[in-house]
């Protein structure tokens, strides 16, 4: 799974090949300029299905946190313990509710 900081580095690659290739549709046919653009991005992104890599910098992964127990109150607030659908990592909410897992940074669904 892909964290946010890795998504924001690539994304900063991803836009930093806007410039780099800016000048090269001038020189080579249509063909040749698609074809080192695709290289140039999977060079950023990395191997394997360079479609879903790319879905997996812009859509963020979704989790329910299911709570499992509830420990007694400490200091007035009871700590629920949850567990992330997604990495399955267990996390303690003491107040409030978590918009995000701490763990993975899956968005939590209602």
């Amino acid at each position: 799974m892909i964290s946010d900081e890795e998504r924001r580095e690539v994304a900063a690659r991803l836009r930093g090949l806007d410039e780099a290739t800016a000048t090269l549709s001038q020189v080579y046919s249509r063909q040749e300029y698609d074809a080192m653009v695709l290289s140039a991005i999977r060079a950023v992104v990395g191997e394997g299905d360079i479609f879903h890599l790319l879905a997996d910098l812009i859509d963020r992964p979704t989790c329910e946190l299911d709570h499992i127990d509830t420990d007694p109150a400490q200091d007035g607030y009871p700590l629920r313990l949850h567990e992330c659908s997604n990495c399955r990592r267990l996390c303690y909410e003491i107040y409030g509710e978590f918009e995000y897992c701490p763990h993975c940074g899956a968005e939590v669904q209602e």
